[in-house]
Protein backbone atom coordinates (compact mmCIF):
# COMPACT_ATOMS: atom_id res chain seq x y z
CA UNK A 1 0.00 0.00 0.00
CA UNK A 2 3.00 2.31 0.51
CA UNK A 3 3.19 3.77 -3.01
CA UNK A 4 -0.32 3.08 -4.28
CA UNK A 5 -1.68 6.63 -4.52
CA UNK A 6 1.54 8.19 -5.81
CA UNK A 7 1.93 5.39 -8.34
CA UNK A 8 -1.60 6.15 -9.51
CA UNK A 9 -0.50 9.73 -10.10
CA UNK A 10 2.60 8.44 -11.89
CA UNK A 11 0.34 6.30 -14.05
CA UNK A 12 -1.68 9.38 -14.97
CA UNK A 13 1.48 11.24 -15.95
CA UNK A 14 2.60 8.33 -18.09
CA UNK A 15 -0.80 8.05 -19.73
CA UNK A 16 -0.55 11.67 -20.78
CA UNK A 17 3.14 11.69 -21.61
CA UNK A 18 3.46 8.52 -23.63
CA UNK A 19 6.11 5.86 -24.02
CA UNK A 20 8.89 8.25 -25.02
CA UNK A 21 8.74 9.88 -21.60
CA UNK A 22 8.98 6.48 -19.94
CA UNK A 23 12.20 5.80 -21.82
CA UNK A 24 13.70 9.22 -21.11
CA UNK A 25 12.86 9.20 -17.42
CA UNK A 26 14.00 5.60 -17.02
CA UNK A 27 17.36 6.58 -18.46
CA UNK A 28 17.45 9.63 -16.21
CA UNK A 29 16.72 7.62 -13.09
CA UNK A 30 19.46 5.10 -13.81
CA UNK A 31 22.13 7.66 -14.50
CA UNK A 32 23.00 6.90 -10.91
CA UNK A 33 24.32 3.55 -9.72
CA UNK A 34 22.00 0.55 -9.70
CA UNK A 35 20.84 1.35 -6.15
CA UNK A 36 19.91 4.87 -7.35
CA UNK A 37 22.64 6.46 -5.26
CA UNK A 38 25.09 9.05 -6.48
CA UNK A 39 28.31 7.61 -7.92
CA UNK A 40 31.62 8.29 -6.26
CA UNK A 41 32.52 11.87 -7.03
CA UNK A 42 35.92 12.45 -8.61
CA UNK A 43 37.68 15.70 -9.26
CA UNK A 44 37.03 16.48 -12.90
CA UNK A 45 40.28 16.87 -14.81
CA UNK A 46 39.13 17.93 -18.23
CA UNK A 47 42.23 19.16 -19.99
CA UNK A 48 45.86 19.58 -19.05
CA UNK A 49 46.15 22.89 -20.88
CA UNK A 50 45.43 26.55 -20.27
CA UNK A 51 42.83 28.47 -22.25
CA UNK A 52 44.19 29.49 -25.63
CA UNK A 53 47.25 27.24 -25.58
CA UNK A 54 48.04 25.95 -29.06
CA UNK A 55 47.74 22.35 -30.17
CA UNK A 56 48.92 19.72 -29.61
CA UNK A 57 46.95 19.47 -26.38
CA UNK A 58 46.98 16.59 -23.95
CA UNK A 59 43.57 15.90 -22.46
CA UNK A 60 43.06 13.94 -19.25
CA UNK A 61 39.53 12.58 -19.01
CA UNK A 62 37.25 11.74 -16.10
CA UNK A 63 38.89 8.36 -15.51
CA UNK A 64 42.42 9.68 -15.75
CA UNK A 65 43.18 8.47 -19.29
CA UNK A 66 45.33 10.89 -21.29
CA UNK A 67 44.87 11.64 -24.98
CA UNK A 68 47.03 13.96 -27.08
CA UNK A 69 45.26 15.82 -29.87
CA UNK A 70 47.64 17.08 -32.54
CA UNK A 71 45.11 19.60 -33.84
CA UNK A 72 41.59 20.80 -33.16
CA UNK A 73 39.41 17.86 -34.25
CA UNK A 74 37.19 18.53 -37.25
CA UNK A 75 35.16 15.31 -37.01
CA UNK A 76 33.69 14.94 -33.53
CA UNK A 77 31.32 12.27 -32.23
CA UNK A 78 29.11 12.64 -29.15
CA UNK A 79 27.43 9.79 -27.29
CA UNK A 80 25.21 11.64 -24.78
CA UNK A 81 22.64 14.43 -24.97
CA UNK A 82 24.48 16.53 -22.38
CA UNK A 83 27.61 16.41 -24.53
CA UNK A 84 25.50 17.17 -27.63
CA UNK A 85 24.34 20.33 -25.89
CA UNK A 86 27.91 21.32 -25.03
CA UNK A 87 29.14 20.71 -28.57
CA UNK A 88 26.24 22.48 -30.26
CA UNK A 89 26.94 25.51 -28.08
CA UNK A 90 30.61 25.67 -29.05
CA UNK A 91 31.38 24.20 -32.49
CA UNK A 92 29.83 24.58 -35.96
CA UNK A 93 27.35 21.73 -36.63
CA UNK A 94 29.41 20.69 -39.65
CA UNK A 95 32.14 19.40 -37.34
CA UNK A 96 29.81 16.99 -35.54
CA UNK A 97 29.59 13.58 -37.22
CA UNK A 98 27.62 11.67 -34.55
CA UNK A 99 25.17 12.62 -31.80
CA UNK A 100 22.81 10.93 -29.38
CA UNK A 101 19.39 9.91 -30.64
CA UNK A 102 17.84 12.69 -28.50
CA UNK A 103 19.71 15.62 -30.06
CA UNK A 104 17.06 16.25 -32.74
CA UNK A 105 14.08 15.52 -30.48
CA UNK A 106 12.47 18.76 -29.27
CA UNK A 107 11.02 16.96 -26.25
CA UNK A 108 14.50 16.57 -24.77
CA UNK A 109 16.89 18.74 -26.78
CA UNK A 110 17.46 22.48 -26.45
CA UNK A 111 19.38 22.65 -29.73
CA UNK A 112 17.15 20.96 -32.29
CA UNK A 113 17.75 23.50 -35.06
CA UNK A 114 21.52 23.34 -34.65
CA UNK A 115 21.40 19.54 -34.49
CA UNK A 116 19.37 19.37 -37.69
CA UNK A 117 22.10 21.30 -39.49
CA UNK A 118 24.65 18.64 -38.56
CA UNK A 119 25.15 15.78 -41.00
CA UNK A 120 25.47 13.44 -38.05
CA UNK A 121 24.61 9.78 -37.54
CA UNK A 122 23.17 8.35 -34.32
CA UNK A 123 25.97 7.43 -31.93
CA UNK A 124 24.45 4.05 -31.08
CA UNK A 125 24.96 2.95 -34.71
CA UNK A 126 28.57 1.89 -34.24
CA UNK A 127 29.10 0.92 -37.86
CA UNK A 128 27.84 4.29 -39.10
CA UNK A 129 30.04 6.11 -36.58
CA UNK A 130 33.11 4.19 -37.69
CA UNK A 131 32.41 5.08 -41.33
CA UNK A 132 32.42 8.77 -40.35
CA UNK A 133 35.97 8.31 -39.04
CA UNK A 134 35.74 10.68 -36.05
CA UNK A 135 38.96 12.17 -34.76
CA UNK A 136 37.59 12.00 -31.22
CA UNK A 137 34.49 10.63 -29.54
CA UNK A 138 33.17 12.27 -26.38
CA UNK A 139 31.44 9.74 -24.15
CA UNK A 140 29.60 10.05 -20.83
CA UNK A 141 31.46 8.85 -17.74
CA UNK A 142 28.45 6.61 -17.05
CA UNK A 143 28.41 4.93 -20.47
CA UNK A 144 28.71 1.16 -20.56
CA UNK A 145 32.26 -0.14 -20.76
CA UNK A 146 31.48 -2.03 -23.96
CA UNK A 147 30.63 1.26 -25.72
CA UNK A 148 34.05 2.61 -24.86
CA UNK A 149 35.75 -0.64 -25.84
CA UNK A 150 33.94 -0.77 -29.20
CA UNK A 151 35.00 2.74 -30.06
CA UNK A 152 38.60 2.18 -29.08
CA UNK A 153 38.80 -1.17 -30.85
CA UNK A 154 37.65 0.62 -34.01
CA UNK A 155 40.52 3.06 -33.63
CA UNK A 156 38.40 6.00 -32.42
CA UNK A 157 40.09 8.13 -29.73
CA UNK A 158 37.79 8.45 -26.70
CA UNK A 159 37.47 11.10 -24.01
CA UNK A 160 35.05 10.42 -21.17
CA UNK A 161 33.38 13.44 -19.59
CA UNK A 162 31.29 13.87 -16.47
CA UNK A 163 27.60 14.23 -17.38
CA UNK A 164 25.89 14.20 -13.95
CA UNK A 165 26.33 17.41 -12.03
CA UNK A 166 25.88 18.72 -8.50
CA UNK A 167 25.99 22.39 -9.43
CA UNK A 168 26.56 24.93 -12.19
CA UNK A 169 30.29 25.13 -11.47
CA UNK A 170 30.68 21.51 -12.56
CA UNK A 171 28.61 22.20 -15.66
CA UNK A 172 30.82 25.19 -16.47
CA UNK A 173 33.93 23.08 -15.98
CA UNK A 174 32.79 20.43 -18.44
CA UNK A 175 31.50 22.94 -20.98
CA UNK A 176 34.87 24.67 -20.92
CA UNK A 177 36.54 21.26 -21.19
CA UNK A 178 34.65 20.65 -24.43
CA UNK A 179 35.90 24.02 -25.62
CA UNK A 180 39.48 23.00 -24.91
CA UNK A 181 39.08 19.63 -26.60
CA UNK A 182 37.63 21.22 -29.73
CA UNK A 183 39.78 24.33 -29.78
CA UNK A 184 36.73 26.54 -29.23
CA UNK A 185 37.86 28.01 -25.91
CA UNK A 186 36.30 31.42 -26.49
CA UNK A 187 32.88 30.11 -27.47
CA UNK A 188 32.82 27.80 -24.47
CA UNK A 189 33.71 30.64 -22.12
CA UNK A 190 31.02 32.80 -23.71
CA UNK A 191 28.40 30.08 -23.17
CA UNK A 192 29.47 29.75 -19.53
CA UNK A 193 29.33 33.53 -19.04
CA UNK A 194 25.81 33.65 -20.48
CA UNK A 195 24.73 30.83 -18.16
CA UNK A 196 26.13 32.65 -15.16
CA UNK A 197 24.38 35.90 -16.13
CA UNK A 198 21.07 34.07 -16.36
CA UNK A 199 21.68 32.39 -13.00
CA UNK A 200 22.35 35.77 -11.42
CA UNK A 201 19.19 37.23 -12.97
CA UNK A 202 17.08 34.34 -11.70
CA UNK A 203 18.47 34.75 -8.18
CA UNK A 204 17.76 38.50 -8.35
CA UNK A 205 14.03 37.79 -8.72
CA UNK A 206 13.89 36.87 -5.04
CA UNK A 207 12.70 39.82 -2.92
CA UNK A 208 15.04 40.66 -0.06
CA UNK A 209 12.32 39.97 2.52
CA UNK A 210 11.04 36.75 0.93
CA UNK A 211 10.50 33.86 3.33
CA UNK A 212 11.98 30.53 2.16
CA UNK A 213 9.36 28.44 0.38
CA UNK A 214 9.48 24.66 0.51
CA UNK A 215 9.64 22.96 -2.90
CA UNK A 216 9.19 19.26 -3.70
CA UNK A 217 10.08 17.65 -7.02
CA UNK A 218 7.95 14.73 -8.20
CA UNK A 219 8.84 12.32 -10.98
CA UNK A 220 6.76 9.65 -12.68
CA UNK A 221 8.76 7.05 -10.76
CA UNK A 222 7.24 8.00 -7.40
CA UNK A 223 10.49 9.68 -6.49
CA UNK A 224 12.10 13.01 -5.75
CA UNK A 225 15.49 14.72 -5.64
CA UNK A 226 17.39 15.44 -2.46
CA UNK A 227 20.87 16.37 -1.27
CA UNK A 228 23.54 16.17 -3.96
CA UNK A 229 21.21 16.64 -6.92
CA UNK A 230 21.29 19.52 -9.37
CA UNK A 231 17.66 20.23 -8.46
CA UNK A 232 18.69 20.69 -4.84
CA UNK A 233 21.41 23.15 -5.85
CA UNK A 234 19.00 25.19 -7.98
CA UNK A 235 16.42 25.40 -5.19
CA UNK A 236 19.04 26.44 -2.65
CA UNK A 237 20.45 29.10 -4.96
CA UNK A 238 16.96 30.60 -5.21
CA UNK A 239 16.77 30.91 -1.43
CA UNK A 240 14.17 28.17 -1.15
CA UNK A 241 14.11 24.82 0.68
CA UNK A 242 14.25 21.51 -1.14
CA UNK A 243 11.78 19.31 0.73
CA UNK A 244 13.56 16.15 -0.44
CA UNK A 245 16.78 17.28 1.24
CA UNK A 246 14.89 18.52 4.29
CA UNK A 247 13.45 15.02 4.70
CA UNK A 248 16.78 13.22 4.31
CA UNK A 249 16.68 12.06 0.68
CA UNK A 250 19.86 11.53 -1.31
CA UNK A 251 20.22 12.71 -4.91
CA UNK A 252 17.37 10.45 -6.03
CA UNK A 253 14.96 8.64 -3.72
CA UNK A 254 11.62 6.88 -3.71
CA UNK A 255 8.77 8.51 -1.82
CA UNK A 256 5.19 7.53 -1.02
CA UNK A 257 1.91 9.38 -1.40
CA UNK A 258 1.71 9.53 2.38
CA UNK A 259 5.06 11.31 2.48
CA UNK A 260 3.98 13.85 -0.12
CA UNK A 261 0.94 14.66 1.99
CA UNK A 262 2.73 14.76 5.35
CA UNK A 263 5.71 16.79 4.07
CA UNK A 264 3.19 19.43 2.96
CA UNK A 265 5.29 21.35 0.40
CA UNK A 266 4.46 24.94 -0.57
CA UNK A 267 5.27 24.15 -4.19
CA UNK A 268 5.41 20.94 -6.23
CA UNK A 269 7.42 20.72 -9.45
CA UNK A 270 7.16 18.06 -12.15
CA UNK A 271 7.95 17.52 -15.82
CA UNK A 272 5.70 16.59 -18.74
CA UNK A 273 5.54 16.29 -22.51
CA UNK A 274 5.49 19.67 -24.22
CA UNK A 275 1.85 19.47 -25.32
CA UNK A 276 0.54 17.98 -22.07
CA UNK A 277 1.81 20.39 -19.43
CA UNK A 278 -1.54 21.85 -18.38
CA UNK A 279 -3.30 18.49 -18.53
CA UNK A 280 -0.66 16.95 -16.28
CA UNK A 281 -0.94 19.90 -13.90
CA UNK A 282 -4.71 19.50 -13.63
CA UNK A 283 -4.38 15.78 -13.00
CA UNK A 284 -1.88 16.43 -10.22
CA UNK A 285 -4.13 19.05 -8.62
CA UNK A 286 -6.90 16.44 -8.43
CA UNK A 287 -4.69 13.79 -6.87
CA UNK A 288 -5.49 13.15 -3.19
CA UNK A 289 -1.87 13.22 -2.06
CA UNK A 290 -1.29 16.60 -3.71
CA UNK A 291 -4.68 18.12 -2.92
CA UNK A 292 -4.14 18.05 0.85
CA UNK A 293 -0.82 19.90 0.67
CA UNK A 294 -0.32 23.66 0.74
CA UNK A 295 0.82 23.37 -2.89
CA UNK A 296 -2.39 21.62 -3.86
CA UNK A 297 -4.70 23.91 -1.88
CA UNK A 298 -3.16 27.05 -3.41
CA UNK A 299 -2.63 25.67 -6.90
CA UNK A 300 1.13 26.07 -6.56
CA UNK A 301 2.00 23.15 -8.82
CA UNK A 302 4.53 23.93 -11.53
CA UNK A 303 4.80 21.57 -14.49
CA UNK A 304 7.63 22.30 -16.91
CA UNK A 305 8.79 20.70 -20.12
CA UNK A 306 10.63 17.44 -19.61
CA UNK A 307 13.74 18.88 -21.21
CA UNK A 308 13.86 21.54 -18.45
CA UNK A 309 13.17 19.03 -15.71
CA UNK A 310 15.72 16.46 -16.88
CA UNK A 311 18.61 18.29 -18.52
CA UNK A 312 22.11 18.03 -17.10
CA UNK A 313 23.67 20.74 -19.27
CA UNK A 314 24.00 24.53 -19.06
CA UNK A 315 20.37 24.64 -20.22
CA UNK A 316 19.37 23.65 -16.66
CA UNK A 317 19.30 27.39 -16.02
CA UNK A 318 15.87 27.31 -17.72
CA UNK A 319 14.50 25.26 -14.83
CA UNK A 320 15.97 27.79 -12.43
CA UNK A 321 14.31 30.64 -14.35
CA UNK A 322 10.95 28.85 -14.43
CA UNK A 323 11.10 28.23 -10.68
CA UNK A 324 12.09 31.83 -9.95
CA UNK A 325 9.25 33.21 -12.07
CA UNK A 326 6.75 30.88 -10.41
CA UNK A 327 7.66 31.57 -6.80
CA UNK A 328 8.82 35.20 -7.03
CA UNK A 329 7.32 36.63 -10.20
CA UNK A 330 9.11 38.32 -13.09
CA UNK A 331 10.52 41.17 -10.97
CA UNK A 332 11.35 41.90 -7.37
Amino acid sequence: MQFVRLKKLAGNLLAVGGAAVVVALFLFAFRYDSDLQQPVRRRVVAAAVEHGDPFPRTITDYYGDALTLERAPQRIASQALTIDHFLLATVPPGRIVAMSNYARDERYSFAVQEAQRADAVVATDVEAVVLRDPEVMLISHSARADQVDLARSAGIPVIRLLTIFDDFDEIAEQLEAVGRVTGEDEKARAAVAQMRRRVAAAKAMRPADAKPVRILALTVYSSSYGKGSLFDYIVNELGAVNVGTEQGLGPYGQISAEQVASWNPDWIVAGAENASIEEVRQRMLKDTAVLVTEAGRTGQVLVVKNREFLTMSHHAVELMESLARAIYGETK
